[in-house]
């Protein structure tokens, strides 16, 4: 795991991604609690989110098995 390895910069960057868009889930959830009129658009985007950071990890995923296996 050298810092000129690319490939656990495109993991670490993918995982960083997730996590904030899991974390901006958490925030639109927060909102639509709050204000209920903005639910159906908070599920909507949540959504979103979702499906962008699941797409995310599975376009790395070879990636991450190849940097797990220690190639």
């Amino acid at each position: 795991m050298a810092p000129q390895d690319p490939s656990m910069g495109v993991v670490i960057a993918v995982i960083v991604i997730a996590l904030g868009l899991f974390a901006l889930i958490g925030f639109i959830v927060h909102r639509a609690l709050t204000a209920p009129a903005l639910r159906p658009v908070a599920v909507l985007t949540a959504a979103a989110a979702v499906l962008t950071a699941v797409g995310s990890v599975i376009a790395v995923l070879p990636v991450i098995i190849r940097a797990l296996n220690g190639g």
